[in-house]
């Protein structure tokens, strides 16, 4: 990884970030930002994540969970089930964007009234 960024070349492969990561970059935890703890998830830290699952209201389909965060909040999460039946019931919730990017998306879930 350090080869790839001293030469400026762009790495593109499933594991790509984890290496970031054990490279020294510290990724972000979502409980560092504000609000993040206030929405209820429940997390479990990892030097790798750069995504967080989230289990759906229940009742509720991964889709139709998705449709009514966005609906209700313009936040985009990605159903569960589009990566297979093992993913329905929860939505993807990607952690790459930056912290006042993140600090929003909870402003607005908080706003709505989501909670998980």
């Amino acid at each position: 990884m350090a080869f790839a960024h001293k030469h400026q070349i762009l790495l593109v492969h499933d594991l790509c970030y984890a290496e970031l990561a054990f490279d020294g970059y510290q990724p972000t935890s979502l409980l560092e930002i504000p609000g993040g703890k206030e929405i209820g998830v429940e997390f479990h830290t990892t030097l790798a994540a750069m995504y967080l699952w989230v289990p759906c209201t229940r009742g509720m389909s991964s889709t139709d969970f998705a449709l009514n965060v966005l609906q209700q909040t313009g936040v985009v999460v990605t159903p569960g089930n589009a990566f297979g039946p093992g993913g329905e019931g929860y939505v993807r919730i990607s952690l790459i964007a930056d912290c006042d990017r993140l600090g929003e998306a909870l402003r607005r879930l908080k706003q709505a009234n989501i909670r998980y």
